[in-house]
């Protein structure tokens, strides 16, 4: 089954929100306890979306690669 379109869009969804928690965490005056716990969130979306990609890329160079084949030459069926 061919899930690449959902890959695409959960990769850019989890790696948009972890930058957004990342961000926000930084910027915004919350609490240590807080900040940490959107750091680690942050981290975990923007990790999953890195792991997608390469696990991603990996897939489709195998895919992509070309397997030699022999042919017996003799006479045809």
């Amino acid at each position: 089954m061919n899930e690449n379109g959902l890959d695409m869009v959960l990769m850019v969804l989890f790696g948009g929100a972890g930058l957004v928690l990342l961000v926000a965490g930084f910027i915004l005056p919350y609490m240590a306890s807080d900040r940490v716990l959107a750091a680690i969130g942050g981290a975990l979306g923007i990790g999953f979306a890195v792991f997608q990609a390469v696990r991603h890329h990996r897939l489709h160079q195998r895919e992509d690669a070309s397997v030699p084949v022999e042919v017996p030459a003799g006479e045809p069926h």
